[in-house]
């Protein structure tokens, strides 16, 4: 164990594993044909990352969206009736969703008003 340890850290060889190791690594290393491939995976990783940078980012700007929504609808006195139902039909989700996302803003504007 310490002798593969030692190759991972300092590239050291020193019993016959770590030997084997090293030469397969240089096959790999070597081999155009593995590098292409490395490189195609590697950017289909990037794409998938990339892909799930963006959802986030359109999640994120849906959300902002619709606790400026339902901001708005508190401050001009809509009920919250009206706020639910006007969250079901723009953002085309489901009452309990529409509830849920009015309790987080009345819950947090009502701790925020609690820590003042």
């Amino acid at each position: 164990m310490k002798a593969l340890l030692d190759y991972l850290r300092e590239g050291k060889i020193s019993d016959d594993y770590t030997y084997r190791l090293s030469k397969a690594v240089e096959m790999v290393k070597s081999s155009e044909e593995r590098k292409v491939e490395y490189m195609r995976i590697y950017t289909y990783e990037d794409e998938l990352r990339n892909e799930g940078r963006n959802e986030g980012l359109r999640k994120g700007r849906n959300e902002g969206r619709i606790q400026e929504f339902i901001n708005l609808r508190i401050e001009d006195g809509y009920t919250h009736e009206k706020i639910i139902s006007g969250l079901v039909t723009r953002y085309n989700m489901t009452q309990k969703k529409a509830e849920e996302y009015l309790n987080k803003r009345v819950a947090a504007t009502a701790k925020a008003s609690f820590e003042n």
